[in-house]
């Protein structure tokens, strides 16, 4: 296990780990022994040719680094220990991964439903808003 500068345990975990899922989005983190994780996917940004592609810039010198973005699937914390820092600690640690990376952005979706997750990403985070294109704006 890694350690971040606070001495907080940090573990890798690859794709090809198995977590015990209950369905997709639903990690049971007590039996993976976890505390929270984030999932994410550096991507690449399909607003500007309307298709999905991998983003694999540092292998394709003539794909611009400004094409590629770092999509942030789920951010979850053991319910106990929300409201602690935690997801802001995960964002940092995504943010900061992003940047070395050369990512463009870091985008997400939240239901706007989600008032919880909406505030922590539009109060708490800065930086982060409403795309133009978001459904909730129709």
């Amino acid at each position: 296990a890694q350690t971040s500068g606070s001495d907080i345990p940090i573990r890798t975990i690859s794709s090809e780990t198995s977590l015990s899922k209950k369905g997709y989005g639903d990690v049971d983190l007590k039996a993976a022994n976890l505390v929270g994780f984030i999932h994410y996917r550096h991507e690449f940004d399909s607003q500007d040719n309307g298709e999905e592609q991998e983003c694999e810039h540092n292998n394709t010198p003539s794909l611009p680094p400004t094409l590629c973005q770092t999509y942030l699937y789920e951010l979850q914390i053991k319910p106990t220990l929300q409201k602690c820092g935690l997801g802001h600690r995960l964002m940092t640690i995504l943010e900061l991964s992003s940047q070395k990376s050369k990512m463009s952005k870091v985008v997400l979706t939240v239901f706007k439903a989600n008032q919880r997750a909406m505030k922590f990403y539009l109060e708490k985070l800065k930086g982060y808003g409403v795309d133009e294109m978001s459904p909730s704006n129709f």
